[in-house]
C-alpha cells in the first residue's frame, strides 16, 4: 500500500515537472515565426539553383517556390508523444518536386 502511493506520488512529481518545465521553455509565436522564415531562407540559400529561380516563400503553406512551377516543402514533425504545449519543433525540409541543384554534366577528358 505504502509503496504504491510512493509510485503515484513520484510520477505525479515527475508529470508536474515536465509541464512546468515545459510550459516555461516555450517561445512567443513571434519568434516561432523568425525561426520559421530564417530556416526557409537558410534553405533557399544553401543550393544555387533555389536561389537563382526563387519566385516566392510560402509561409503559411511553409512552401518554397522556385524554377516557375517547382516547390520545396516544410515541415514540422511532432515535439512530443503526450502533446504538452513546449517549446516548437524546427521546421524541416520534407521534399520537393524538383532537383534543388542544377545537374552537373560530366566533363570530357
Amino acid at each position: 500500500m505504502i509503496r504504491s502511493l510512493t509510485i503515484k506520488y513520484v510520477i505525479n512529481l515527475c508529470l508536474g515537472v515536465m509541464l512546468t518545465a515545459s510550459a516555461h521553455a516555450a517561445i512567443a509565436p513571434r519568434h516561432a515565426n523568425m525561426q520559421d522564415l530564417q530556416s526557409m531562407v537558410d534553405f533557399v540559400g544553401q543550393y544555387q539553383k533555389l536561389a537563382e529561380t526563387l519566385d516566392s516563400i510560402d509561409f503559411k503553406n511553409t512552401t518554397v517556390h522556385f524554377n516557375g512551377k517547382c516547390t520545396a516543402v516544410f515541415e514540422r514533425k511532432d515535439n512530443s508523444i503526450f502533446n504538452f504545449k513546449g517549446p516548437v519543433p524546427p521546421l524541416e525540409f520534407k521534399h520537393s518536386n524538383c532537383a534543388l541543384e542544377y545537374e552537373r554534366r560530366p566533363t570530357a577528358s
